[in-house]
């Protein structure tokens, strides 16, 4: 059993901190954010004053994503079906597939993480994104890292990072049965999800998916499985896509992986958006920079899927 801490044990929240020239202009709070703050940090209180991770997860449910406005209509425009399927540990994982009714054949698998800090998360957490990619008739999308109990703290790193390599590897061997192409392939994830993203390729040292990535030093391997930015190399990964709000604690390990990628050769697009927080689209979906997120975000995928 794990339970939720009511203090932080290595920082106080409420100290003193002068933004840095770099990237500080990113940071300030935007009006749309400034709004809506104070009902965010009650949600959050709530969630933080129950006792143990189980009865956050309850709590959070897993209902269907709500879409944004002028979003599709997901009922009308994408088909889903949950999938089991066995892991390295024995454990029956849960994968949710999402794919238009007009699927084409042979389309590129969209294999995606889900977030929630390792521990918490469900199907839906990236409903919305997964909606968005799947409408595009082009991209059959695999929502993985949803186990039975296979998270944090119950089951601690690297049990996270290996149900992705599992799930990735069951949609290779069985691209027949779920319509897709076994080397058009996008990586995707949100938040925690977006770290989980590039194990996944550096795993595939000494098995047989040449498509994902080349062969990687295994003594640097464990490493890389806790943050991509300890890698040596990052020659050969495909192109990349990151978003990040501009308040978001995690927007400098956002800039920090663009430039690592570009130095190696790789082509990345990056967008930070001032003034938003850790997840916005989904707690600001009716800012206009949510719309640019998913504009950008269908954008790239009709680049490397088609439409």
């Amino acid at each position: 059993m794990g339970y939720m801490k009511t203090t932080y044990d290595y920082f106080d929240l409420n100290a003193p901190f002068t933004p840095l020239p770099r990237y500080g202009h990113l940071s300030k709070n935007s009006p749309e954010y400034k709004q809506v703050e104070p009902s965010i940090r009650k949600t959050y209180e709530v969630l933080f004053s129950l006792p143990d991770f189980p009865s956050v997860r309850a709590v959070a449910g897993d209902a269907d994503a709500v879409m944004p406005p002028g979003g599709p209509d997901r009922y009308k425009s994408v088909v889903t079906e949950l999938i089991d399927i066995p892991t390295r540990d024995g454990i029956m994982i849960e994968l949710k597939l999402y794919k238009s009714p007009d699927a084409k054949n042979n389309a590129v698998l969209m294999y995606r993480m889900h977030g929630g800090g390792w521990c918490l998360g469900r199907h839906e957490v990236d409903g919305v994104d997964n909606v968005y990619a799947a409408t595009n008739t082009g991209i059959i999308v695999i929502y993985g890292r949803v186990a039975n109990g296979s998270r944090a703290p119950e089951h601690p790193f690297p049990t996270p990072i290996n149900d992705c390599y599992d799930g990735l590897i069951w949609c290779k061997k069985n691209a027949d049965k779920l319509g897709v192409d076994p080397e058009k392939i996008i990586i995707s994830g949100g938040s925690a999800g977006g770290q989980l993203v590039n194990p996944p390729l550096y795993f595939t040292y000494g098995q047989q998916s040449d498509n994902l990535a080349g062969s990687f030093a295994r003594s640097r391997l464990r490493q890389r499985r806790h943050s991509p930015l300890l890698s040596e190399s990052f020659k050969g990964l495909p192109p990349t896509l990151i978003q990040c709000g501009g308040t978001d604690v995690l927007r400098d390990d956002s800039f920090a992986y663009a430039d690592a990628l570009k130095k190696d050769g790789v082509d990345v697009e990056l967008h930070c958006y001032a003034g938003l927080p850790h997840w916005f689209p989904v707690v600001l979906p009716q800012t206009s920079q949510s719309v640019h997120f998913y504009e950008r975000y269908n954008n790239f995928l009709a680049r490397y899927a088609g439409k």
